[in-house]
């Protein structure tokens, strides 16, 4: 998996609750980021992943970025039915 995440805020981890508040700066999303649903609304997807290296210097434990996975696109042919003669 590469690493060509690009970060676009930080969240703590919120004692006794198993939360994590975190925050988003908007300045960090592109157009190219956000995404329009079949009924027209708008979406960013992102990821949010726990430090390697434990809170920073303002305590934040976790890391969110942009999601920029994109599926491959498959062959709208149907698939083949199996021919071969079945016990049942």
């Amino acid at each position: 998996m590469e690493n060509d995440r690009r970060y676009a805020g930080n969240g703590k981890q919120v004692e006794g609750y198993g939360l994590i508040n975190f925050y988003v700066s908007l300045d960090d999303i592109q157009k190219s980021d956000i995404r329009t649903s079949k009924n027209g609304r708008k979406y960013v997807n992102l990821t949010i992943g726990e430090r390697k290296n434990g809170a920073d210097d303002y305590g934040n434990t976790h890391s969110v970025w942009i999601d920029t996975y994109q599926p491959e696109e498959r062959d709208s042919a149907p698939a083949k039915k199996q021919t071969a003669d079945l016990p049942f």
